[in-house]
């Protein structure tokens, strides 16, 4: 599966601001890039600090945050269901708790609830509540999630996104050359935003270049 580090993401800036693989004298470093990238992941998926102990006496990571991703879509699934693929995957916790929120973009509030396969299945065999009371049930499995109703179809409407909010490592803590848990379509952009933020200070660079440079004269 293809992956990306904060250094492949660098390196991809730079050449692409520097028109080939930069000299040790350019002014945009590594570290520059990779501090403007780390600001930019946190602010694109608004993530905030999470710290928690489960009731089964097990702790968060200490370095846990919260990543919101919006319009994760979802397909039908079994004709009365449907499923979506988890964006990234998150920290793997007991009970599934990495998956903490999935909601209707248009009701956040009302949050979709989180079930364990085993209870699903109990659900099935209650025809009282099997229907989680006209709430919607959602079960893991592996990079997916099964809604327990059709969101394509739900009370007229069409329903072809949800919103995720995911437990995940805080992208400061990991290494330059460490694997990134980052959505697949999420890399293109990032560097295409990054070069935009640099390009403008190399630039400058030059412009300042042309007039320091010295000027040959003909004797």
């Amino acid at each position: 599966m293809p992956f990306t580090t904060k250094k492949i993401i660098a390196d991809q800036v730079l050449f692409k601001i520097a028109g080939g693989y930069p000299s040790a004298s350019f002014p945009i470093k590594d570290f520059d890039v990779i501090k403007a990238a780390e600001q930019k992941i946190n602010a694109d998926f608004k993530m905030t600090h999470f710290s928690q102990t489960l009731a089964s006496g097990d702790t968060i990571p200490e370095h846990a945050m919260i990543a919101t991703y919006e319009n994760v879509a979802v397909t039908e699934y079994q004709s009365l269901r449907s499923i979506a693929t988890l964006p990234v995957m998150p920290i793997s916790l007991p009970r599934n708790m990495g998956i903490f929120e999935i909601f209707d973009p248009s009701f956040p509030n009302n949050l979709f609830i989180p079930l364990l396969p085993q209870q699903e299945i109990l659900l099935r065999s209650q025809p009282l509540i099997n229907d989680l009371l006209s709430q919607i049930g959602y079960t893991p499995s592996g990079n997916k999630v099964i809604f327990s109703k059709n969101l394509l179809l739900l009370n007229g409407s069409i329903n072809t996104t949800v919103t995720m909010r995911l437990l995940v490592m805080d992208f400061s803590t990991y290494g330059d050359d460490d694997a990134l848990n980052l959505p697949p379509d999420y890399e293109s952009k990032l560097i295409e935003y990054l070069v935009g933020i640099f390009a403008p200070i190399q630039q400058g660079e030059k412009d300042i270049d042309v007039y320091t440079a010295p000027v040959n004269s003909k004797q």
